[in-house]
């Protein structure tokens, strides 16, 4: 009897302590962590890539976007592009300070074809 009463009490400890990793892993993934993405989307593909990434991301939720580098305007309208084309255009986009740069930016073509929002200023 003493030993069933053992078992028992055994495998409601390990039941307990199995349950409560589950319950804290679904308490973070309920607690996203709030981002802004700064970018310089549109000379290579990396920062698209991270946009992609961190839209897909159950871990974090984008809060804003803001274009840096270059004609920022149209960096802008290719984010809105994406964040529309992933269902995502809630997302704010806003634009950064314009720069001279002689960096090409390779995905002009299919920047302005995105939708041109209203401007928001970064800074």
């Amino acid at each position: 009897m003493i030993r069933i009463k053992s078992i028992c009490l055994a495998l409601i400890l390990i039941l307990s302590c199995t349950c409560v990793p589950a319950r804290a892993q679904s308490d973070r993934a309920a607690a996203k962590t709030k981002i802004i993405l700064d970018t310089d989307i549109g000379d290579d593909i990396d920062d698209a890539f991270a946009l992609a990434l961190a839209l897909q991301s159950t871990e974090i939720q984008i809060v804003g976007v803001t274009t840096a580098w270059g004609d920022t305007a149209l960096r802008a309208r290719m984010v809105r592009r994406m964040l529309a084309e992933n269902g995502r255009a809630e997302i704010p986009v806003a634009e950064g300070i314009v720069t001279k740069s002689r960096t090409n930016f390779s995905q002009m073509r299919w920047a302005e074809r995105g939708p041109d929002g209203p401007k928001q200023d970064a800074v």
